[in-house]
């Protein structure tokens, strides 16, 4: 039976592809394959190496931070801006469509509203005019209420070139629903120099004016308006009458305020002898 024999490499020969036995092959090396003294720095157990040092380290990071920041302040500043700004507009606009009410800094309400100057009334519609000239539309229905001299009023007591105040809503185009209108009557102001049973002499700088009273006259004092008693009244008090203007000059009295804030009061002035002539 013939052998068969495999083909050996020659003595003194490697199989192809391998290297020569001979041949000497040099490893890569590793850091570890180094004496412990040239290992490179490793961070401490437990501890993580500082997040950016590969990117720039401490100052890059410091300067990101300024920088996010800056932004978020400039974002704050614009967003509290526009609130400030919004709030500022809804202030203005409601100012603006109200008729105020109530007095500020100190002013009675009666002081703080504006004054109008009628200058017609058809049915339930006044037309007047503003201090600076400007026309306005007054409207008022079942609900509005009036005042004159202190008193209740009505819408039939207001004519043309009378002066009232109006509370109520401005819808900004020159219309105002009327809430309240006080009808504003003449005034004459003044020291008494004489009193009798129904009339009183009045003088100012102008001249020297009489001012009747009637049961209806209300006499309050100027400071607390608490109402008074005809004797209340007296020679050298400082009175301000308002009524209805006669043809002779004269008032017909509706309402007296005795004393004002100068005087300090209705007891301010000095006892007088009542003229009952």
């Amino acid at each position: 039976m013939d052998e068969h024999t495999l083909d050996q490499p020659q003595a003194g020969t490697t199989p192809p592809g391998d290297p020569p036995r001979d041949a000497t092959t040099t490893p890569l090396a590793t850091p570890y394959d180094l004496p412990p003294s040239a290992w490179p720095d490793q961070p401490p157990m437990g501890r993580m190496p500082p997040l950016g040092t590969a990117r720039g380290g401490p100052r890059e990071n410091r300067r990101r931070a300024l920088l996010i920041g800056g932004l978020a302040l400039v974002l704050l500043a614009l967003i509290g801006g526009g609130v400030a700004l919004a709030i500022a507009r809804s202030n203005t606009n409601t100012s603006s469509n109200v008729v105020p009410t109530t007095g500020t800094k100190g002013k009675p309400a009666s002081q703080a509203r504006p004054i109008f100057t009628v200058t017609a009334v058809s049915g339930a519609t006044i037309s007047a005019t503003r201090a600076n000239g400007t026309s306005v539309t007054i409207t008022t229905d079942s609900g509005t209420t009036y005042l004159r001299g202190g008193q209740p009023g009505s819408l039939d007591e207001i004519i043309a070139g009378a002066k009232i105040r109006v509370s109520g809503k401005d819808d900004g185009s020159g219309t105002i629903t009327a809430k309240k209108i006080e009808i504003l009557l003449p005034v004459i102001a003044g020291n008494v120099t004489a009193i009798s049973a129904e009339t009183l002499t009045v003088r100012n700088s102008k001249g020297t004016y009489t001012i009747k009273l009637s049961a209806t006259t209300r006499i309050l004092d100027a400071q607390t308006r608490t109402p008074l008693a005809f004797s209340a009244l007296r020679v050298g008090n400082y009175i301000r009458a308002a009524g209805t203007l006669n043809a002779d000059g004269s008032m017909n009295a509706m309402q007296i305020d005795i004393g004002n804030a100068k005087s300090g009061g209705a007891n301010a002035a000095p006892t007088p002898t009542v003229n009952n002539a």
